[in-house]
């Protein structure tokens, strides 16, 4: 299901989003959704990140390896410092290459959250977050895009956008092909096992400058207060900063 609208702990969040620190993940189901079936969400899916526990202490580590230099790991620390007041910590550290040539990915992450309940009525709750990625992204899939239809005869003009100084290593050819025009193709996909021998499934198109890095520290205070039995006030505080540094390969 894709949703228009992505929340964390119900407020709007535009950071990529790891799976380290969150507890679980809310559907809310707008007029257009489903369960199950076909059609857009039209609604929004609510991440919500784990918080400090006031019932009990517990810690929790988890390795992961995998091939191509895969490695993963997670730190879950939770105590419980005073019967109303509790901290918790998570951290992550993830390296991984491809088998796609240049493809690799490094994510750093600490996460703390702490827990007051002064009152049985009140709940006092502080998030802090900050996390690093760098990783060199993996090209597109490519699909059959230029090759003449007879069904359709459908061309496409090549524009600045999408056109630009191309190079043919079939003839060692340079030119411009801004202003020309291309047939439109089937648009059907090409599995890697379809032509290896042209394209191998280890060639990565975009190449070793196409990024994706990112920088996040994000703060979030959230105060719960109930009013006799029909009544509940919620105050919610978010400040979030992101860097991104973000290259891709942006015409022919």
């Amino acid at each position: 299901i894709v949703a228009n609208i992505q929340l964390r702990n119900g407020s709007n969040w535009q950071t990529p989003l790891d799976s380290y620190n969150l507890d679980r993940v809310e559907l809310l189901r707008g007029p257009n959704a489903f369960l199950n079936g076909e059609g857009q969400a039209g609604g929004m899916l609510n991440q919500i990140t784990k918080q400090a526990v006031l019932s009990h202490d517990f810690q929790k580590i988890n390795l992961l390896f995998g091939s191509y230099n895969f490695f993963r790991s997670e730190f879950d620390i939770n105590r419980r410092l005073h019967s109303k007041f509790a901290v918790r910590a998570v951290a992550v550290f993830h390296e991984q290459d491809s088998f796609r040539n240049h493809a690799n990915r490094n994510f750093k992450a600490v996460y703390f959250s702490a827990n007051y309940q002064p009152f049985k009525t009140t709940s006092i709750k502080l998030d802090l977050e900050t996390q690093r990625n760098i990783s060199t992204s993996l090209g597109a899939i490519h699909a059959d895009a230029f090759s003449t239809t007879d069904r359709t005869g459908a061309t496409t003009l090549i524009t600045s956008t999408i056109g630009g100084w191309t190079y043919v290593p079939g003839n060692g050819m340079v030119y411009d092909t801004i202003g020309l025009r291309r047939s439109s193709g089937t648009n059907i996909l090409l599995p890697y096992q379809f032509g290896q021998a042209i394209m191998p499934r280890r060639w990565n198109i975009q190449g070793p400058d196409s990024i994706f890095n990112y920088q996040n520290k994000a703060l979030a205070l959230n105060v719960d207060q109930k009013v006799g039995e029909d009544l509940n006030l919620n105050a919610n505080v978010n400040l979030n900063d992101t860097f991104r540094q973000l290259t891709a390969r942006g015409g022919s």
